[in-house]
């Protein structure tokens, strides 16, 4: 509680201060629609966690791999690892990228529909879960980052060589 692991580069880059991610601010909930400063902060959080999520989401997908090279055991740990990440990221996405939202907590069927995937991708033998899906996640995770950056006004270059710097 209190500790923010996200990159300072990135919080600089989207406006967002680390006291905007300990806690809601008072009166949140009460007037989540409402105009001004907390709207505004608001979204550049929102935006921040976009870009984090298609982050992460990358990193998961690229990792994907291990699990076909593992056997046993350590196979269902790593995948039971990937999926929780996957589960999480999208009930942060279903949550509209708001940490704030009660309910943007993974759910155990998305959880059981990624373990499944990736481990018959894994008994198949194939990259799991796919070749193609990974290639579609990808691509998904790329244009979650590109409306991330639109939203701050990061242009693809600025965003690009701060990545190269992560």
């Amino acid at each position: 509680v209190g500790r923010v692991y996200l990159p300072q580069e990135d919080l600089r880059r989207f406006e967002v201060r680390v006291d905007d991610l300990l806690a809601p601010p008072a009166g949140y909930y009460a007037s989540p629609s409402r105009g001004g400063d907390q709207a505004r902060a608001r979204e550049r959080r929102r935006a921040l966690m976009a870009f984090e999520v298609a982050r992460a989401r990358r990193l998961l997908i690229e990792g994907t791999p291990l699990v076909v090279s593992l056997r046993g055991r350590l196979r269902v740990a790593v995948a039971g690892f990937v999926a929780g990440g996957h589960a999480a990221l999208d009930a942060l996405a279903a949550a509209g990228f708001d940490i704030y939202a009660e309910w943007a907590r993974p759910r155990p069927r998305r959880f059981a529909w990624h373990l499944s995937r990736l481990l018959a991708g894994a008994y198949a033998g194939e990259r799991a879960p796919g070749p193609d899906a990974q290639e579609g996640r990808a691509a998904g995770a790329d244009a979650q980052e590109g409306r991330a950056r639109r939203a701050t006004g990061a242009d693809d270059a600025t965003a690009t060589s701060a990545e190269a710097k992560a």
